[in-house]
């Protein structure tokens, strides 16, 4: 069975909302698609387009930021008791390697929703949207929800392949049971996670030992084992790169 087809046949009895892209760095191989624009709850991938926008946008990597107030959920600045201020550069390893919502939200405070909605307007990620901070339950319960598609992410993914800053916050992602679970030796993968409740997602720019890299992006809402079938995803691209 071709890799297209084991995909689909993947995503379809999955019970909830699946979305993937394969798609190879270099653009000189096919793309691979199942339900790519569809929108999902964006949980921590709104955090690519977040770094995106900063690097993009020639803010000082050494520009320090105060770190308060703290939010709840993923990372470590929320449980620190004396952080005072960080680089941006910190900043924005933390908000990608651990995932840190206090990061996070500072980061966007001091880029702007704004530019980062226009950001993703300028590279074509229509799906995307970035509607409030981490953790603001109070503009989430009003509806507000940050928002993307497998298509955008994997846009996202590959404007950031070029920056090496980008690429080793990505390989520095401590979250690893999707993906990365049956990752081959040899392969490099720099990848983001997102999670919420019944939200489980993975994308990542996949370095095969030979050939192009090659972008992954899947995204799972509703699913029972969100997580098992992103694991099974990574196994069958692998597979497939292997074989190449």
């Amino acid at each position: 069975m071709s890799l297209r087809a084991s995909l689909a046949e993947l995503a379809r009895p999955a019970g909830g909302r699946v979305g993937i892209v394969v798609r190879p760095l270099d653009g000189a191989g096919e793309a691979i698609e199942v339900a790519a624009d569809h929108r999902f709850t964006a949980a921590s991938l709104i955090k690519l387009p977040i770094l995106a926008a900063a690097l993009d946008s020639g803010l000082p990597l050494d520009e320090r930021l105060p770190v308060r107030p703290a939010v709840p959920g993923s990372g470590v600045l929320a449980h620190l008791a004396d952080v005072g201020d960080m680089s941006v550069r910190d900043l924005l390893t933390l908000m990608i390697a651990v995932s840190d919502n206090t990061a996070t939200n500072v980061l966007i405070d001091r880029i702007g929703r704004d530019e980062v909605n226009a950001w993703c307007a300028r590279h074509g990620l229509t799906a995307t949207v970035l509607a409030r901070h981490m953790m603001d339950f109070e503009a989430r319960a009003r509806g507000l929800n940050n928002l993307t598609s497998a298509a955008d992410v994997a846009t996202a993914l590959s404007r950031l392949a070029d920056s090496p800053f980008a690429v080793r916050a990505l390989e520095a992602q401590q979250f690893n049971d999707r993906l990365p679970r049956h990752l081959p030796t040899g392969f490099r993968l720099a990848h983001k996670t997102g999670e919420l409740t019944g939200v489980r997602h993975d994308a990542g720019i996949v370095y095969p030992p030979a050939g192009p890299p090659v972008v992954v992006a899947a995204l799972t809402e509703g699913v029972t084992d969100g997580a098992g079938l992103i694991a099974e995803c990574g196994r069958l691209v692998f597979s497939a790169l292997t074989r190449s």
